[in-house]
């Protein structure tokens, strides 16, 4: 069975109300230089094919810069917290949306490799960046009981409804990667969602994985286009 994006009002919401909380148009370069951009899709693109963040030197290679000028604008973007540096350091910790460290959310995009995200929307998002097939391999926030989700030309694949869902939290304080990137999750089930929600209050929706998919696809379908 297929299950398409589902653009409910709830899941409309939740799509805005995470692009406001993320400052959306910052995040997917707007504003940038050409050699900015560039760098920061460079950075995007090199996380499933590496399994990791690329270097200072890596991306001063592939935009034909010196080292210090990369480092720079390594620097700026993670000013505008397009990347996330280790503190003191040029060492990327995260990149939306994806994370140098291990997270419960690895997704593997088809053809060119697997990596880290940040959260279950983030996971669900890379299908439609890259515009390719993925499988998410991730858990569930209350149990840990694992949750597997198959997507293929930008729909979910499953032999019958899903029963895991989303937790969409919407409140930010400080950087997305150590705020609202940890109360996107995923649940292996609605009941344990509310389990989750009763030691874990906050603002947020609960989505279907169909929702979450609709999400995911609205902050990142155009997150890789060139300025």
């Amino acid at each position: 069975m297929r299950f398409e994006p589902h653009p409910s009002e709830t899941a409309r919401a939740a799509s805005k109300a995470i692009m406001d909380a993320i400052d959306f148009e910052k995040k997917k370069g707007l504003g940038l230089s050409e050699k900015e951009d560039k760098v920061r899709r460079f950075i995007l693109e090199s996380f499933p094919l590496l399994g990791r963040a690329p270097t200072v030197e890596e991306a001063s290679v592939a935009a034909k810069i010196p080292v210090d000028e990369s480092a720079s604008i390594f620097e700026q973007l993670n000013d505008r917290d397009i990347i996330y540096l280790k503190p003191g350091t040029h060492r990327i910790k995260g990149a939306y949306p994806f994370s140098n460290t291990a997270t419960p959310h690895r997704v593997t995009i088809e053809g060119q490799g697997s990596c880290f995200a940040m959260c279950a929307v983030d996971a669900l998002g890379a299908a439609f960046m890259f515009n390719s097939d993925t499988t998410i391999d991730s858990s569930c926030a209350q149990c840990g009981r694992k949750v597997h989700i198959e997507i293929k030309d930008g729909a979910i694949l499953a032999k019958k409804e899903p029963m895991a869902v989303v937790w969409a939290g919407t409140k930010r304080c400080g950087p997305a990667a150590t705020s609202i990137c940890r109360t996107l999750l995923f649940m292996c089930t609605p009941e344990h969602l509310e389990k989750w929600r009763t030691e874990n209050p906050g603002e947020g929706a609960a989505l279907t994985l169909a929702e979450g998919l609709y999400v995911g696809r609205s902050v990142f379908k155009d997150f890789l286009r060139s300025l």
